[in-house]
């Protein structure tokens, strides 16, 4: 396991399992638009330095609506770069608070990189167990 942080995210490698998680912190509620697609580039980058080959975002603290053309820059760049880098499976626990949880469910919705397999969960494990499937 190799940890590493920003100011609005902590990221754990469990090299085991290939799985990258990316845990967004309550600091999300400070989060621009600017801000949040630099964390995002972030993701890529950390994509980049462990190779893994699925990823676990906990977005259970995330606060923080994704306008629609933030959906759609995530799904150009983002899950773009992702799928270019062999991610094939993204789980997604749910965001606690209902806005920014429905602008998540607009993104996956948005999502059109064939070969990537977005899915949200209620809990961690079960999340875990179908990145793993």
């Amino acid at each position: 396991m190799k940890n590493d942080k920003s100011e609005f995210m902590e990221v754990v490698f469990h090299k085991t399992s290939k799985t990258l998680e990316l845990i967004w912190l309550e600091k999300t509620l400070r989060l621009s638009d600017r801000l949040f697609r630099q964390e995002l580039k972030k993701q890529t980058q950390w994509v980049k330095e462990h190779h893994p080959t699925n990823i676990l975002i906990d977005a259970t603290q995330f606060v923080f609506p994704i306008a629609p053309p933030t959906q759609t820059w995530i799904n150009d760049q983002i899950h773009c770069a992702f799928t270019k880098a062999g991610i094939g499976k993204i789980g997604i626990l749910k965001s606690i608070e209902f806005i920014s949880q429905l602008s998540i469910e607009q993104t996956i919705e948005a999502n059109t990189q064939p070969g990537l397999k977005l899915k949200i969960f209620e809990a961690r494990q079960t999340a875990f167990d179908w990145l793993m499937a």
